[in-house]
């Protein structure tokens, strides 16, 4: 989790540059990836609550929200935008078949709850949302 913070990247190759040892980390990172034992949704968990411990104590704070869909696998993925880049903050998969009818609600449920969050970290004012145009309007930022 370190390295991805500290790299603000998921890049393997990247994270790996924080260890040391490029070859032995980029194996350790592969391995905490694929490993079958850590949950995508744990995971996710833990890199949002750091993700909160290092915002910024000034400044804007501008988030990005798209998804991501390759094969049928879909990925909602919220960044935080900083220095030019997005680093993924928290996200959630989904396979087709369980999207039917459901990504708006979906979408509303996963930014509620991390704005909620972010609000209480930083404030209302300080939150700017940018959005893929297919993704709903989300009033009462």
């Amino acid at each position: 989790m370190f390295a991805i913070i500290e790299q603000r990247t998921a890049v393997q190759a990247g994270l790996a540059e924080v260890f040391g040892n490029q070859e032995a980390a980029s194996k350790r990172i592969g391995r905490l990836l694929q490993n079958r034992r850590i949950s995508p949704k744990e995971l996710s968990e833990i890199v949002f609550e750091q993700s909160l411990k290092q915002l910024p104590k000034v400044g804007k704070i501008r988030l990005a929200f798209d998804w991501t869909i390759e094969n049928k696998q879909y990925l909602l993925v919220i960044s935080l935008v900083r220095n030019g880049r997005a680093i993924p903050i928290f996200w959630r998969g989904y396979e087709e078949k369980q999207l039917s009818g459901k990504m708006k609600k979906i979408e509303r449920g996963m930014l509620s709850r991390v704005l909620k969050r972010l609000k209480e970290k930083v404030g209302k004012r300080r939150i700017i949302l940018t959005r893929d145009a297919r993704i709903c309007v989300c009033r009462n930022l």
